[in-house]
């Protein structure tokens, strides 16, 4: 599900973020696609990333202006240097290779964390600037964060279809964002309305 977004509000945000990049020597490239890819993992594709350097995005994907906020919330990480964003996991490349085990649990708890973080830090700039429905966007913000559970239990980065748009989800989900502690343990429930979504 998508809230609507509020595109004048968007584009003030947007000045805001340029505005914060040129200040500290930041990047942000836009992608006339609909998905992209580092360099080092492209079997991943995605709607948009960040580096730390530089905030790569697809404008042509459905979810592009709250994934803008996403990314530009990764920049700020790295610009206010938090340790959880140089402590971050390495799953790409145990995913790459098709052999996450047991032990990489550590690594997805992780990269959890910093994306929990990015989501707390994007939800409040949604709120700031009035971009979206924010009980939307922390609901999808929750289910993105489940989903790198499904990822650690398949071995599989799947896109074949939106993780968005999985009406049973919706029914499981809280329109609050969940706090950090709550992604440590797997939730098998919301487990299986993904292995059920993405089967069919």
């Amino acid at each position: 599900m998508k809230g609507k977004i509020n595109l004048k509000n968007f584009h003030k945000f947007e000045e805001y973020a340029r505005d914060y990049c040129q200040k500290h020597g930041k990047t942000i490239t836009l992608v006339p696609r609909k998905t992209v890819s580092q360099e080092e993992f492209k079997d991943f594709k995605c709607s948009g990333f960040c580096d730390g350097d530089e905030m790569v995005l697809a404008t042509k994907n459905p979810n592009f202006y709250t994934i803008f906020v996403h990314e530009f919330a990764h920049l700020t990480q790295a610009v206010e240097r938090i340790p959880m964003w140089y402590e971050s996991g390495d799953i790409w490349s145990a995913l790459q290779k098709g052999k996450v085990s047991l032990r990489q649990w550590e690594d997805f708890v992780k990269v959890i964390a910093v994306e929990r973080d990015c989501e707390s830090r994007a939800l409040k700039l949604i709120k700031k600037f009035n971009i979206t429905d924010p009980e939307i966007y922390a609901q999808n913000a929750n289910i993105y964060l489940y989903y790198y559970q499904y990822v650690f239990l398949t071995n599989l980065w799947s896109r074949r279809k939106s993780l968005y748009e999985c009406a049973k989800l919706r029914e499981l989900v809280p329109k609050r964002l969940l706090p950090a502690d709550h992604f440590s343990n797997i939730n098998m429930e919301v487990m299986t309305c993904f292995f059920d979504y993405y089967k069919k």
